[in-house]
């Protein structure tokens, strides 16, 4: 099954983690109420389990994953390399 939400940061989320965007995200985004803008670092993602079984991955795109620390971005979690946004929304 396959789920998503009506922001996208909880549906990447998911995605990269194999996990319900509830179990993730500490706030639903309802209203003003917006969830938080990184996925915890002890969430294990694709790009870890793939490195963990010998594979090369990389990220392109969006990432929306959190920029908190250096240890949040996409060549810390897994990935060889990232091309692409870090934040929710630009301006192309």
């Amino acid at each position: 099954r396959h789920y998503v939400f009506r922001y996208c940061s909880p549906t990447r989320r998911s995605l990269l983690t194999g996990r319900f965007p509830t179990s993730i995200s500490s706030v639903q985004p309802d209203g003003d109420k917006l969830c938080s803008d990184f996925l915890p670092l002890a969430a294990t993602t694709l790009g870890e389990k793939l490195q963990t079984a010998g594979y090369v991955s990389h990220f392109v795109g969006k990432g929306h994953l959190g920029y908190a620390t250096t240890d949040h971005l996409p060549i810390r979690r897994g990935f060889a390399s990232h091309f692409g946004f870090l934040a929710g929304s630009e301006t192309y």
